[in-house]
């Protein structure tokens, strides 16, 4: 009893602990457990009723002393603190929130992820292959935490393939880092933990059907298989990761329009159109068509000249931009210095460039049923303190120079977006020319849509990615995503801290220095002082 009566406490508190230990880890099973558990708890009451017993005549005079009370206030104190945790952690548990202070919000998902997450209406699974307690695993559960906090409809779990080779096995797993998406009935793999692909993952499982996007052949334009710096292969397989279908077509002759054919692209061609290519073209878009015009300077002058039906202005010059030779290298290349409030450039946060680019700009009065919107325009025209841009009307001058008398100063138009009122009529006839008598009236279709950029060198793999810069094949994604109506694949971009370079004087180095190095400890040190001598002066 001299053993409980000194040591009954801890007795007591130490098979409490057992208990408790016994309840969560369950080392025996589930049912031993419980039996230990219930074991361990009644000799625990006993052991603090022998304490209690054995002591109760000094546990009531220490209950009278001050020490007493101070030390269960303290207690008290330290008991109401974990409930409030405790409380504090359910409550979050059952209402999730997060704030991300950086600046450009690199710990949160983009506003298109969001925004698809919300709108999904079927169930996406993911199952990962990671490795269990390698890095990147925990980079990817952290990313899809944040997929699932945003959509309920996203469900993920991870698997090790190494213990788990049958799981691995049945889903053709033959690399680690594997992530399998599946919604009905679609199933789509990548091997990254990059934001973009994961969403496009999910676009791809969760999207009916495939749009095809048909390049133009037959006029010089650049080539999708062409892996060379001209050639336009990064284009294609970009757009193949959106889930596009990406086909050629030779010649758009009337009636050669394929009917599945949700965008038409015109990538730089170097000989004219005929006029029924036009015709077969312009009928194209005005049925409610969606063409891509990507249309170099010093060619095409027919085809410029018919783009005035859509409201589409295109001029015969060369964009010259000072301040591209400091950036990009080259004056020739102008950037796109500001971009116009529209979907195909919203959240474009790096200036685009347009390797030898023409004027392309919106007409003043657009004839009726279409609106044209410009999309960017370059720097401002040059001073004697800025270097600018300019459209050169003279390009065989050497080196080129600002004339404000024959040149248009900056800032240029570079692009335009142009939306028209479709029509159902089959018939090939002028755009401003009524239905010819005793015809029916002609039903309304989907709005047509067309976008035509000075310049196609900017999609070409010697641009897309020009110094790691995306810009060029965002602007170009974000324009085909407009056109094809997949908002949701707009403007998905990577995103990277900020960097702020402090940059001081010597001078302003050396007082930092003396300030840091011996003004604060000497400071310390005196008021140190100056309290260890008041208090020996009393």
């Amino acid at each position: 009893m001299n053993v409980f009566k000194s040591y009954g406490h801890f007795i007591g508190l130490a098979l409490l602990i057992l208990a408790l230990l016994f309840l969560s880890l369950r080392p025996f099973g589930p049912v031993r457990g419980w039996i230990l558990y219930v074991v361990f708890l009644p000799l625990c009451l006993v052991a603090f009723g022998l304490y209690v017993g054995l002591n109760i005549d000094e546990l009531r005079r220490g209950v009278r002393r001050r020490a007493f009370l101070y030390s269960s206030n303290l207690v008290f104190v330290i008991l109401l603190a974990l409930v409030i945790l405790v409380l504090a952690n359910i409550v979050l548990g059952r209402f999730h929130a997060r704030f991300d202070f950086t600046e450009d919000k690199i710990h949160s998902l983009s506003p298109q992820t969001v925004r698809l997450l919300k709108s999904l209406k079927t169930d996406v699974k993911v199952r990962c292959y990671f490795l269990e307690k390698s890095d990147t695993r925990f980079r990817m559960e952290k990313i899809l935490k944040l997929y699932a906090d945003a959509g309920p409809r996203l469900v993920y779990e991870f698997i090790d393939p190494d213990k788990n080779p049958r799981r691995a096995q049945a889903d053709q797993i033959t690399g680690f880092n594997t992530s399998i998406f599946e919604s009905g009935g679609k199933t789509d793999r990548i091997t990254t933990i990059k934001e973009e692909d994961i969403t496009n993952a999910i676009i791809k499982v969760t999207r009916s059907g495939e749009k095809v996007v048909y390049f133009l052949a037959g006029h010089g334009e650049k080539s999708l298989s062409d892996r060379e710096e001209t050639g336009a292969s990064w284009a294609r397989d970009n757009l193949e990761k959106l889930a596009y279908g990406v086909q050629t077509l030779e010649y758009a002759l009337p009636g050669r329009i394929p009917e599945d054919c949700a965008l038409l692209v015109v990538a730089g061609p170097e000989v004219d159109f005929s006029a029924d290519e036009w015709t077969a073209v312009r009928d194209y878009i005005r049925r409610g068509g969606r063409a891509l015009l990507l249309l170099d300077p010093g060619r095409m002058p027919g085809l410029v000249g018919r783009l005035a039906e859509f409201g589409v202005k295109v001029d015969d010059d060369f964009i010259y931009d000072e301040l591209a030779a400091y950036v990009v290298g080259d004056e020739r290349w102008p950037l796109t210095a500001s971009f116009e409030s529209h979907p195909v450039t919203e959240g474009l946060r790096y200036a685009a460039f347009f390797p030898n680019a023409r004027t392309v700009g919106a007409a003043e009065e657009p004839p009726e049923g279409l609106t044209a919107a410009v999309l960017a325009r370059s720097n401002k025209e040059p001073s004697s303190l800025m270097p600018g841009a300019w459209a050169e009307r003279s390009p065989d001058q050497s080196p080129p120079v600002f004339d404000p008398e024959t040149d248009e100063p900056g800032p240029v138009p570079m692009g335009v977006a142009v939306t028209v009122k479709g029509r159902s009529g089959k018939e090939s006839r002028e755009p401003d020319a009524g239905p010819p008598e005793g015809a029916p009236e002609e039903e309304e279709t989907r709005e047509g849509r067309l976008v035509v950029f000075g310049d196609s060198d900017f999609i070409t793999n010697r641009f897309y990615y020009f110094n790691n810069n995306p810009a060029n094949g965002l602007l170009f994604l974000n324009a085909v995503n407009w056109l094809s109506e997949e908002t949701d694949l707009i403007s998905i971009q990577p995103k990277a801290p900020s960097q702020h370079v402090l940059r001081l004087t010597p001078d302003r180095k050396r007082t930092i220095s003396l300030v840091t190095r011996v003004f604060l400890p000497l400071f310390v040190l005196a008021a140190g002082l100056a309290v260890w001598i008041r208090r020996r002066s009393r």
